[in-house]
């Protein structure tokens, strides 16, 4: 994370809680709600986004900044809605 938001690199993704729910809504990620159990299958899942951004034309640390925003801003405004 320190790498991605610090500008150093926006070759990696942070998989956490918000980005997959959005891969789990793109079909992306079929695995348990809140984490990847296994480096290997972080990895897995981090190639899958990485693919996902490059039909896309954007760098996977850059969507995975976006994603992790917006998903956020969406989950608070269900919340409001619901109450």
């Amino acid at each position: 994370m320190f790498l991605r938001n610090s500008g150093v690199t926006y070759s990696l993704a942070v998989l956490d809680r918000h980005v997959l729910d959005f891969m789990k809504e793109m079909g992306l990620y079929s695995g348990p709600a809140n984490h990847i159990s296994g480096l290997s299958a972080y990895g897995r899942y981090e190639s899958d986004l990485r693919s996902y951004a490059e039909r896309l034309g954007a760098a996977v640390g850059l969507l995975d900044w976006a994603i992790w925003i917006v998903m956020r801003v969406f989950k608070g405004a269900r919340k409001e809605i619901a109450a």
